[in-house]
């Protein structure tokens, strides 16, 4: 996805739970994970502003948000997996890989 700039991301996978949501994103380049936030951030409002007005408290988001910088194949799969146990089957976003788990 772009953001109408040069930044480019993918959602890798995501679960949407009742009061937040957790993502793995894959970004090209070596970008600060508080700026992927950030961006995402912006992107999707956007999104669900044009698509359901602005909410009434005037932002879709918390101040805060959890960001980790995924360290290596390891990592990325052990929070992969975290995050599909955390999705509904219904709302799972991303492809299940087939690892006997």
């Amino acid at each position: 996805m772009s953001d109408g700039t040069t930044r480019f991301w993918q959602i890798c996978v995501g679960a949407i739970l009742t009061s937040h949501l957790r993502l793995l994103v894959g970004a090209m380049g070596d970008l600060n994970p508080s700026i992927l936030l950030r961006d995402f951030k912006s992107y999707a409002s956007r999104c669900l502003n044009h698509l359901s007005g602005r909410p009434a408290s005037g932002t879709w988001w918390t101040e805060q948000g959890s960001k980790w910088k995924i360290k290596d194949t390891s990592h990325f799969e052990n929070v992969r997996r975290y995050i599909l146990r955390q999705a509904p089957p219904p709302r799972r976003l991303g492809k299940r890989r087939n690892t006997g788990n």
